[in-house]
């Protein structure tokens, strides 16, 4: 039977790393003597998780062969302006870059987003569950090399709400696993009772620097007006 591992690195930071290790058994190959398919690797991230699309695009060589990314681009939006889809997250692998009984590692860097804060004064972390990663083996009716691209190909199945009911592909084989242990992450919150001070203290910083901005323009101007003022006397004597 194929194995697939997923574990978290960082998992208590705000940027941790999602990390898979999976083997193929050699009878979860026979559909990859196919010159129609692709291998899937499946992320299906909450709300309180995103990737950054230029992040990945420009680590996509170390994934895979490609990479879809479909959901909330925004990488700025706290949590509670997000809605319930997430995203999804997608490794796509050719059938000749992957052999039975080989290890393969994936690691995708992934990025959490500001939570509400708690009223709870004792509350300093909030558990977010991440759902377990799946594979198959995406088909199409047609050659791969009539594809201009392996981003071009359908996906799997409606995954996301988002997606087009006519990117789905034709076939999706899924890979049967070991069942994968719970992922969950320990996001830190702000609690409401400090949001007030910290906005004094925002405002007293902003006010405290714009003193500062104005009061070195006023010497700066009063240094060159002396300045002038000693080069006119010099000219006239």
């Amino acid at each position: 039977m194929s194995t697939i591992e997923t574990t978290l690195a960082s998992a208590d930071s705000l940027h941790p790393h999602l990390k898979v290790a999976f083997t193929l058994a050699p009878e979860d190959l026979t559909i990859a003597q196919s010159s129609t398919c692709v291998l899937d690797t499946i992320f299906t991230l909450p709300p309180d998780v995103f990737v950054d699309r230029y992040q990945v695009k420009d680590i996509r060589h170390t994934l895979g062969n490609a990479v879809l990314v479909y959901g909330e681009s925004n990488l700025e939006l706290p949590v509670s302006s997000i809605g319930p889809e997430g995203s999804i997250v997608i490794v796509r692998k050719r059938s000749d870059t992957v052999y039975p009984d080989e290890q393969v590692h994936i690691d995708l860097p992934i990025h959490v987003r500001y939570q509400p804060p708690t009223t709870e004064s004792d509350r300093y972390h909030v558990d977010v569950h991440l759902p377990p990663v799946y594979m198959g083996w995406t088909c199409l009716s047609t050659r791969l090399d009539s594809v201009r691209s392996l981003n071009d190909i359908p996906l799997p199945f409606n995954l996301h709400p988002l997606v087009p009911s006519s990117h789905i592909a034709t076939q999706f084989h899924p890979i049967k696993a070991q069942a994968q242990d719970a992922l969950s992450l320990r996001v830190p919150v702000g609690r409401m009772a400090e949001v007030q001070q910290v906005g004094t203290w925002t405002v007293v910083t902003v006010l405290a620097g714009v003193i500062w901005l104005l009061s070195a323009t006023v010497r700066a101007v009063r240094k060159r007006s002396r300045r002038d003022a000693k080069g006119k006397r010099k000219r006239s004597d």
